[in-house]
């Protein structure tokens, strides 16, 4: 089964607007290595602990996940990885399909799970 790189199938963490509360940035500073224009706000984030104690929050999917003792070269994609090709199985768009799915999710153009508030 081919196997998508890890930080190929998460979308970045980018603001659409500049400034912002956090940042008095102006642009989203990725030089090209990221696109700033998405079409949801669902970048993943997330901290990691000591000895691999880590939370990551995937908002486009309403998933969070923690790890406890996952070692000390545990990251935020550690247990992504680990769960990520059952839940693209169920996914209502591109079940079955990891390069499909993980090209729209980490453009920032598939969040299934997202509610937008009006």
């Amino acid at each position: 089964m081919h196997r998508v790189s890890i930080r190929l199938c998460q979308p970045p963490a980018i603001w659409k607007e500049f400034p912002h509360t956090l940042s008095e940035s102006t642009d989203c500073n990725y030089d090209g290595a990221y696109s700033c224009l998405q079409n949801y706000d669902v970048g993943v984030f997330g901290g990691l602990g000591a000895g691999g104690q880590n939370i990551a929050a995937h908002r486009g999917l309403d998933l969070v996940m923690v790890t406890r003792n996952a070692g000390g070269t545990a990251t935020l994609t550690t247990p992504w990885d680990l769960i990520r090709t059952a839940l693209i199985e169920h996914d209502p768009v591109y079940a079955g399909d990891e390069d499909a799915f993980c090209k729209a999710y980490r453009e920032g153009d598939h969040a299934p799970d997202l509610i937008p508030i009006p």
